[in-house]
């Protein structure tokens, strides 16, 4: 069965935020958050269902940003059309995400694109 989590950036204190500890947040269909009657600044990220092997990148998530082996260009997982992708941060190339995993090519985890943005 797929794991469906998601993870939040607050805009505002540029951290993400432990979810657990907001037991008040509440998705809405829209795909907002509110908190009681507030709106928070946050950015939603969805986890990937895939994990890295050997124990390594153990979960991979939407805006995580991972050096492949081979490449000295850094890539970065996004969301499009339904499925995960590896999207190269300086052109338009772009691979599955499921097949990265399936053929356990050598990914390392080098940070997330709004920890790098701040």
């Amino acid at each position: 069965m797929r794991v469906i989590k998601f993870r939040a950036w607050d805009k505002e204190n540029g951290c993400y935020v432990k979810l657990r500890e907001h037991p008040q947040l509440v998705l809405r269909l829209s795909g907002t958050l509110t908190e009681g009657s507030t709106t928070p600044d946050y950015i939603l990220e969805q986890f990937t269902n895939l994990c890295g092997k050997a124990g390594r990148d153990l979960d991979w998530w939407e805006g995580d940003v991972f050096k492949m082996h081979g490449w000295s260009i850094p890539w970065v997982i996004v969301k499009d059309q339904g499925c995960f992708w590896f999207k190269c941060l300086t052109t338009s190339e772009r691979r599955l995400a499921y097949r990265v995993a399936e053929y356990a090519i050598q990914t390392e985890k080098v940070g997330t694109t709004l920890e790098q943005s701040t």
